[in-house]
């Protein structure tokens, strides 16, 4: 549903990073960074190679091409990663964080959010439902500040069969929540079969001797 940032960007990866990243308000209010400057040296040096006759050594052409763009990758890297980790940081966040709302309250809330049309936030609301109802059946374990990633793990040791059902709930989760992904009536109506599936799974266990 949500697309990683990559871990090794190749070189149009990489200018299209660096175009995004120099676009934003910071490097407008505050003059050009050492990236913009990097990156208007870098294509200054490329307009200069292609205007130059090179008495037809497409060799030296291509190597100096290639230390050009291997000094733009190694910039965006050194400027990506802390963004990399700040994502990644992002999506250790509690599903809860200080929400004490029941499962029920919750899945009226993802109802509610379905039919006004917003299935962002109403699969937001359910997941958290999904989560919320198996830790007041005590299927799994009630943990402040539990991720979308634990809990389904969680919850797939207990049920394996739903592992990857659940594997995916998260990663969706993740995605709306942090990744400004964008949910739709299709992925709605997977969690509303996830937390049926799994209200009878919890029914059944809560039947046993």
């Amino acid at each position: 549903m949500f697309t990683e940032i990559p871990v090794e960007p190749d070189a149009e990866t990489a200018r299209e990073w660096a175009i995004e990243e120099l676009s934003k308000s910071r490097y407008q209010e505050h003059g050009p960074s050492w990236l913009e400057r990097l990156w208007n040296w870098v294509t200054e040096q490329l307009g200069h190679l292609f205007s130059l006759d090179l008495g037809g050594s497409m060799v030296v052409a291509l190597v100096i091409i290639a230390v050009l763009v291997g000094l733009l990758i190694l910039a965006v890297r050194l400027t990506v990663g802390p963004v990399r980790r700040a994502y990644r940081a992002r999506r250790t966040h509690s599903v809860f964080e200080d929400d004490t709302r029941s499962s029920s309250e919750m899945r009226e809330a993802a109802n509610a959010a379905a039919q006004r049309g917003d299935f962002s936030l109403a699969v937001l609301e359910r997941y958290r439902a999904i989560i919320r109802s198996l830790e007041e059946r005590d299927l799994i374990s009630d943990r402040p500040g539990v991720t979308a990633d634990e809990a389904a793990r969680e919850t797939g040791t207990r049920f394996p069969d739903v592992l990857d059902k659940m594997t995916s709930a998260a990663e969706l989760f993740d995605g709306v929540r942090y990744g400004h992904d964008v949910a739709t009536r299709e992925d709605d109506g997977s969690l509303r079969r996830l937390d049926s599936t799994l209200a009878s799974r919890s029914l059944l266990s809560l039947a046993k001797p």
